[in-house]
């Protein structure tokens, strides 16, 4: 399997995202692609994992016209990852959330969604995308920064300002202001010599960010910018050269990817007949990088190591890393970089409150494996329909297993509860993807089947049932509601309204995509694939 990216931003836009969605996903489908595609009026989005031996047809499909609102407005191309993955490396290449879960895959499945933007940007009005300064290919960027950073060198004092230089070591020595685009999680494990990092949370924060480095900056002097695979970059140069007016911005063409892939090339053991394009293939191997450290990239792999530097910081105690995981708390999940020691001693969390829940979590579903069902008076038979010597098998075991004590009300609805349908960890995992500080404010299953159980009794209780919720955040509780009423025997010829609060604009667009899903699908599996 070979994985690549690309983006878009057509011209005209995508008129209608949704029907291009669906049209998208059957083009790729036949390609047997997995990965992680957003589509919005504004363009394409891609993360992908292609089977090597068909890559140049499926590159053939993207680039020439077969689906207009790729081609020529793939500004870079397809970016390709520099080493394909056998079919054995890419089934444990993902990184799992569970201590013990099996290796898994980076995708799983080829999942098409519509957003409003392909990269939240938080910008009440685009800018003009075909106008984001110069796209320098990486071969030129190499040559640019190897310039800038001899430059540093060889004047008096600053050569270990190299790794992290300010802005003023920079322009007193007339070389690049270079920018990494990226959030703080990234830069953390990777980065660029001469970068100044933007150290953000999100990429929508980036604004304010520029505008307060750059205000003392002339409006002629080189920028130079770079992210992972070179989308950023095109909203951030936009950004620069239409409202900071800067004229002298320059990208990174294809971002980090096409940089490793030109600069580091691929391996003569690793190389493969498909892809051995110009496009592919370095162009001088002596090269050494000037990226240092670990890529981060989208997908289940989280981080793709190019040189060995460990630039990042362990969470837990501080020493040099460049392993990057997401904390196990399921209602923390946040991206953090911890070393391998601490990941065992730790269970893979990023603090000690979380280590403390995944602990008892752990212990809970322990015990929800070993305690048997509650006796209610029903016979076995009857309530799974099973033979007469199933049912003399269970009851001999229930006899025979210990009554484990239940802690609490809480213990015993998690235990006891059944899980909401798939549609829900859907609406948590685009949570913790969009809002990872936020996520632990999710309801829950056990939270939203109490919900979805209430508002169905509610529905019986008078001709006109109203609900005020407040607080919509991601939509998870306002669904388990709307699950509730659907689900309800008294909702025919009943008057229901669900009111819902909530003040952040962009949870409201997140929410409002889940919600419209649900209204199109309902909760079950056709749902979670939308």
């Amino acid at each position: 399997m070979t994985m690549l990216s690309f983006y878009s931003f057509p011209n005209p836009q995508i008129e209608d995202p949704e029907k291009f969605a669906y049209e998208l996903k059957k083009i790729f489908g036949k390609f047997k692609a997995l990965g992680r595609i957003y589509i919005a009026k504004e363009g394409v989005n891609a993360q992908m994992a292609v089977p090597t031996n068909i890559l140049p047809n499926f590159m053939d499909c993207c680039m020439n016209h077969f689906v207009k609102e790729l081609g020529e407005f793939m500004e870079n191309g397809i970016n390709i990852d520099p080493i394909p993955l056998t079919m054995e490396e890419f089934a444990i290449a993902g990184t799992t959330i569970e201590e013990d879960d099996p290796p898994c895959p980076p995708f799983k499945a080829l999942h098409v969604r519509v957003r409003s933007q392909i990269v939240a940007d938080g910008f009440s009005e685009p800018l003009d995308w075909q106008k984001a300064g110069y796209d320098m290919p990486p071969e030129e960027w190499h040559d640019v920064l190897s310039s800038a950073k001899e430059k540093i060198k060889s004047s008096p004092g600053t050569s270990s300002e190299i790794g992290n230089p300010d802005k003023d070591t920079l322009m007193s020595n007339d070389v690049p202001l270079l920018l990494d685009c990226r959030n703080q999680y990234e830069t953390g494990v990777g980065k660029f010599d001469l970068a100044m990092p933007l150290n953000t949370t999100n990429f929508r924060d980036s604004w304010d960010v520029l505008s307060d480095q750059l205000k003392d900056v002339p409006k002629d002097y080189p920028i130079m910018t770079y992210c992972t695979g070179g989308i950023r970059c095109v909203k951030v140069g936009a950004y620069l050269t239409q409202s900071l007016n800067f004229t002298n911005v320059s990208r990174l063409a294809g971002g980090i990817i096409a940089y490793d892939r030109k600069i580091n090339g691929v391996t003569d053991e690793k190389k493969e007949d498909d892809i051995t394009s110009s496009d592919t293939t370095n162009t001088d191997t002596e090269k050494e990088s000037l990226f240092k450290g670990t890529n981060y990239v989208f997908d289940g792999r989280v981080g793709r190591s190019i040189t060995d530097d460990k630039l990042g910081d362990c969470v837990t105690c501080g020493v040099k890393t460049n392993l990057m995981s997401n904390c196990r708390n399921p209602s923390c999940h946040k991206r953090m970089v911890q070393c391998g020691t601490c990941k065992d001693d730790w269970k893979g969390c990023c603090s000690n409150a979380c280590l403390q829940r995944v602990i008892k979590l752990e212990a809970q579903k322990k015990e929800r494996e070993q305690i048997p069902l509650l006796n209610t008076g029903l016979h076995y038979d009857k309530v799974l329909n099973l033979n007469k010597a199933d049912t003399e098998l269970m009851n001999h075991n229930d006899q025979e297993e210990n009554q484990k004590e239940i802690d609490s009300v809480e213990q015993y609805a998690e235990l006891y509860s059944s899980g909401l349908p798939a549609f829900f960890q859907e609406i948590d995992k685009n949570t913790q993807h969009f809002f990872p500080t936020g996520a632990h404010m999710v309801s829950g299953s056990t939270q939203g089947q109490f919900l979805s159980m209430l508002s169905s009794l509610l529905l019986g209780k008078t001709a006109e049932t109203q609900i005020l919720e407040v607080g919509t955040f991601s939509g998870y509780a306002t669904a388990s509601l709307c699950h509730g009423m659907m689900q309800s025997s008294y909702g025919e010829n009943r008057k229901t309204t669900l009111i819902s609060l909530e003040r952040d604009a962009r949870a409201v667009k997140l929410a409002s995509q889940h919600l419209k899903i649900m209204e199109s699908n309902g909760v079950g599996e056709k749902a979670a694939e939308a």
